[in-house]
């Protein structure tokens, strides 16, 4: 990777059903495909257009321009029958792309389940019925009885969040908890347990608490709060912060807004408020 190859964001792109933070501004097909797959010489590359029945063959010497939110696929190149393991039993897919609901349904598992993906060095991610995943051989899954609790105390995620917020939870390698407000119950508290605040406050690494108003991602998210309380490295307080009890603990509010009428609800969501955070600690005001 040459410097004027580097990209100053990260860039989104999703493989499979899997999304990957990148860093360079063009990347080869075969490069893309060793993201996914150890054997890339088993696999053809697809860039998709309009959907999985309108994609484009990617050469592996060709170099593409990355762009946020491109989605490819592979397909093996020799075996035209995608065998998948499910709950350590083989099936062979009756097609390349299936939704969760039809991967249940061929495995027999019963609806009121949750479906997980098990991709290689990355945290499971649970599959939505109607969420699209595109195959490879060898793909697994495992299934596991929902559990939804209510009230203070732990929620499932897949019935509160939309799915691309809970992929992109994943991808990042985020550990997350998602509570509700006992005082409101059309809010949500996200908490995710250690998370790193970067080099201009200490303690570094808190808790982090975000509140996910009702009807979001068209609702705005405001703010973010942490515990314990920090200071920053010359020991004076934040900026424009105070203490608020949540969960049955104290958590230090961070006063930070964005501009108003800038959150876009079609592109906004957990990525745009963990981006708006990210800003707001590089300032370390």
């Amino acid at each position: 990777m040459t410097t004027n190859n580097v990209s100053k964001y990260a860039i989104h792109i999703t493989i499979g059903s899997i999304d990957y933070k990148l860093y360079q501004l063009s990347m080869t097909g075969t490069a893309i495909k060793q993201l996914a797959v150890a054997d890339t010489d088993d696999y053809d590359l697809h860039l998709e257009v309009e959907g999985p029945d309108e994609s484009e063959l990617i050469p592996d010497e060709r170099e593409i321009l990355l762009i946020d939110d491109m989605t490819f696929f592979l397909k093996h190149r020799f075996n035209p029958d995608v065998i998948i393991i499910i709950d350590a039993v083989t099936y062979t897919a009756p097609k390349h792309v299936m939704t969760g609901r039809e991967i249940k349904q061929l495995a027999n598992i019963p609806m009121e389940y949750a479906l997980f993906m098990i991709p290689t060095a990355r945290a499971d991610i649970q599959i939505a019925d109607d969420q699209v995943v595109y195959l490879i051989t060898d793909a697994q899954f495992v299934s596991m009885k929902s559990n939804i609790n209510n009230g203070n105390i732990l929620l499932d995620a897949t019935a509160i969040l939309p799915q691309r917020e809970i992929s992109y939870l994943t991808a990042q390698g985020y550990q997350y908890e998602l509570h509700r407000n006992p005082m409101n119950p059309n809010e949500t508290y996200l908490v995710l347990p250690n998370f790193d605040l970067g080099e201009n406050y200490t303690p570094q690494s808190v808790k982090l608490l975000l509140k996910i108003p009702a009807g979001f991602p068209t609702a705005e998210m405001d703010m973010f709060w942490v515990h314990p309380a920090v200071h920053k490295k010359n020991g004076q307080a934040p900026a424009t912060v105070s203490n608020e009890p949540y969960l049955g603990c104290n958590w230090q509010r961070f006063s930070r807004h964005r501009d108003p009428g800038t959150w876009n609800p079609v592109v906004g969501g957990l990525r745009a408020h963990f981006t708006f955070i990210a800003e707001a600690l590089r300032k370390g005001e």
